[in-house]
Parts: structure tokens; C-alpha cells; sequence
């Protein structure tokens, strides 16, 4: 057999009797079975608890001023980013059906940029909250200088337009996508390059990272805090003991 009857019969066992792509190698069509029932509600059910909760969230932070402080700049923007993963639930579940766009190449990057952008963007911001909680816990005293509404408000800028960059990065880079003609499914695993992937994921690794580490800086300073005001508060209660005794001696004599 030639090269050119190999080639020929690759190509044309690619499509069915319809003339339709068909081979694993390209993008399959969602439909209705087992998974999808089950699948489905559960991604409406978290779409209804994310959308109420970071709703009343915002909405409680915009109506009394007096929660409008520099750590909850860090809550609103955490709650927004989730919103807007709240709110591409239900374009994400589409793709479970045999929609037209499941394989349109558009539809697969705006699907991409939502999710990757709410995502490192939550990430982000919750490190925003782990350093506003490290500098009121660790550096008390100089916390009021350090975290104030504008340096707050500039850090959640920042990490929008970071999260921002990254997102969009694809649309320029044009390593960083795969052939999305060719994609299986609109995942990050199928239409994303070895290289964008790593990169987007280190972010992520690198974010959980640091929030924990910061959280684990706190929990020690709370421990030797709480350590030291149980020892304060024992000496405390035998030195008002040794009072009481001594008064009631000298009562007595």
C-alpha cells in the first residue's frame, strides 16, 4: 500500500456516511445520557447559590457604608469574580447538548477567557485577603497605614488587570492555543499548548501556595498570641487569689 492509500483512507475514515466528522481526533458533539442528567442540575443548583450569595454579598457592602472597608474591597472583588462564574454556568453546561456552537471556535475562547479569568482572579484576590489579614494580625500597628481604602482599591485593580492579561494572552500569543478546528472538547486540556497550560497553572499552584503560607504565618501568630494571654490571664487570676487570702488573713487577725 502507497503512502497516498494510507493518507487517503486516514482522511476517510474520518468522516461517517453523512460525509460528518466522526474519529475520536475531532471535536465530539454533546448529548443526553446518564452524566448529563445528573450532571446538569448540579451545575444549575451551584449556578442558583453562587449567583444569591455573592448577590447579597455586593449588594450589603454597597448599602452600608460602614462595611466598606479596605478588607471587604478584597470581598466584593472575590464575590464579583465569582458572579461572573456564576453567571457563565449556563453557557458552560450548553456544551453538554448538541448545540451548533459546541465546536465553534468563538464560542470554545469566550467560554475559555470567562473561566480563566474568574478563576486566576479569585486566586489573586485571595491573597489580597490573606496579606490585609497577615498585616492586621502579624503588624497591628501598622496596619492602618499600610491598608487604607486607596491602597486596597489600587491592589484589586491591579490584580484585574493582571488576571486580564493573562486571560487574553491566547488571543495574541500564537503559541499558546492548539488548532481549535481540530480540538476534541472545549477544555483547557484539549485546546490549550503544553507551554499556556503550564503557565496557567503555575499561577494557580503559585497563588495557593503563598495564600497558605500566609495563613499559616497567622494561625502561629494567633496561637502564641492566644498562648500568652492564657499565661497572662493565669498570673493574673493567682495574683487577685493571693489578694483575696491576704485580705481575708489580715480580716481576721
Amino acid at each position: 500500500m502507497s503512502v497516498d492509500d494510507t493518507i487517503g483512507n486516514s482522511y476517510s475514515s474520518s468522516f461517517n456516511g453523512n460525509g460528518n466528522l466522526s474519529d475520536s481526533n475531532f471535536c465530539q458533539l454533546g448529548g443526553l445520557d446518564y452524566f448529563t442528567a445528573v450532571i446538569v442540575p448540579c451545575f444549575l443548583l451551584i449556578f442558583v447559590l453562587i449567583t444569591a450569595g455573592n448577590l447579597l454579598v455586593i449588594t450589603a457592602v454597597m448599602r452600608f457604608s460602614e462595611l466598606r472597608t479596605p478588607t471587604n474591597h478584597f470581598v466584593v472583588a472575590l464575590a464579583i469574580a465569582d458572579l461572573v462564574v456564576g453567571l457563565n454556568i449556563p453557557f458552560y453546561v450548553t456544551f453538554y447538548f448538541d448545540v451548533p456552537y459546541v465546536c465553534e471556535p468563538v464560542a470554545c475562547q469566550i467560554k475559555t477567557f470567562v473561566a480563566m479569568w474568574a478563576t486566576l482572579c479569585s486566586f489573586l484576590l485571595l491573597i489580597g485577603v490573606a496579606v490585609d489579614r497577615y498585616v492586621s494580625i502579624i503588624h497591628p500597628l501598622t496596619y492602618p497605614s499600610v491598608v487604607n481604602q486607596r491602597t486596597s482599591l489600587t491592589a484589586v485593580t491591579c490584580i484585574s488587570l493582571y488576571s486580564t492579561a493573562i486571560a487574553v494572552l491566547p488571543f495574541f500569543w500564537p503559541g499558546a492555543y492548539k488548532d481549535l478546528q481540530l480540538m476534541r472538547e472545549c477544555d483547557l486540556a484539549y485546546v490549550s499548548q503544553p507551554k499556556y497550560a503550564i503557565l496557567f497553572c503555575a499561577h494557580l499552584v503559585l497563588s495557593l501556595g503563598i495564600t497558605t503560607l500566609l495563613y499559616g504565618y497567622i494561625f502561629r501568630e494567633a496561637w502564641r498570641q492566644n498562648r500568652s494571654l492564657a499565661a497572662h490571664m493565669r498570673h493574673e487570676t493567682k495574683t487577685a487569689l493571693m489578694m483575696v487570702y491576704s485580705n481575708d488573713y489580715l480580716t481576721i487577725d
